[in-house]
């Protein structure tokens, strides 16, 4: 029995001990494989992020790249300019500028100053000159759509014949398009109450703008190099003045002093001019009184 004992003894603490190795060689490999786990879920230095951090950092080919790109945008920016503008020109409509003038000098020569107008735009400039003009009376300069209606329906619509016609015509216009400067030559006649027959020639030129869709004349110089008329009867200093009839409201002034005298001139001289020669007599009458009396 004793030796029974003494053998087991030896044998259980042996199982105990190997047992307790098998506990120790399994809480070590577990422990190790969670180790490694662990590690391998951290973000590491791999050579991804190395070619990350290295594209980031400027490269000897950047600087040719963007001016690559640079130069890409500018030539699309000067492309759209391009096409901005070929679209800007080929919306201004070509202007038949000799139609125009014919239809123009037609219209003078209708008298019709509402047809006239319609070839002016509200800040048209007219100037009318030449030294065979001023003894007329109509020379001058007239600034906006309101003045150069005054002057038309004050000459052009009191004649009672008008005849335009246009001769040697030459052009330019500017780089944009959309101003055409005429110079023609005028040449024509008619008949007024006031000059009679008459016969007119003018070195014209007109400028043509084309603004809010439109073409009108924004200047035209009339330079008469020639005007022959039978008679200068109407040549004054006050051009709203006439040889006979009612006042006309296309001749009034816009100087007040003008209006009376167009009004009341003819009256107030006659008036005058009486009331002078009849005191001729009562001042020699009164001389005479004195004399006798003295």
């Amino acid at each position: 029995m004793r030796s029974r004992s003494a053998v087991s003894r030896p044998l259980a603490v042996g199982a105990v001990l190997l047992a307790m190795a098998a506990l120790g060689v399994a809480g070590y490999v577990s422990t190790q494989s969670a180790g490694s786990s662990s590690i391998s879920t951290l973000p590491q230095p791999s050579s991804t992020s190395s070619s990350s951090a290295t594209s980031s950092q400027p490269s000897a080919s950047s600087p040719a790249s963007s001016s690559a790109t640079s130069a890409q945008i500018t030539s699309t920016t000067s492309s759209s300019s391009s096409t901005s503008a070929s679209s800007q020109s080929a919306a201004v409509p070509i202007l038949d500028l000799v139609s125009e003038v014919n239809s123009h000098l037609a219209n003078l020569s209708a008298r019709n100053v509402n047809a006239i107008m319609t070839a002016y735009s509200s800040g048209a400039v007219v100037q009318w000159k030449g030294e065979t003009l001023s003894p007329y009376g109509m020379a001058g300069t007239y600034n906006g759509a309101g003045s150069v209606r005054a002057l038309y329906q004050g000459t052009i619509a009191q004649d009672q014949q008008l005849g335009l016609t246009a001769g040697a015509m030459n052009s330019s216009a500017s780089s944009n398009g959309v101003t055409v400067i005429a110079n023609v030559q005028v040449s024509g006649g008619g008949s007024s109450s006031m000059l009679g027959q008459f016969n007119i020639t003018v070195s014209a030129q007109i400028t043509y703008e084309f603004a809010a869709g439109a073409w009108s004349i924004t200047q035209e110089t009339w330079n008469f190099t020639k005007f022959h008329s039978q008679s200068t009867g109407g040549a004054t200093t006050f051009p709203q003045w006439q040889i006979t009839g009612p006042p006309l409201p296309q001749r009034y002034s816009e100087s007040p002093f003008k209006n009376w005298v167009y009004f009341y001139g003819g009256a107030a001289a006659a008036l005058g001019l009486t009331a002078y020669l009849a005191s001729i007599p009562i001042i020699m009458l009164v001389r005479k009184r004195r004399i006798k009396t003295v």
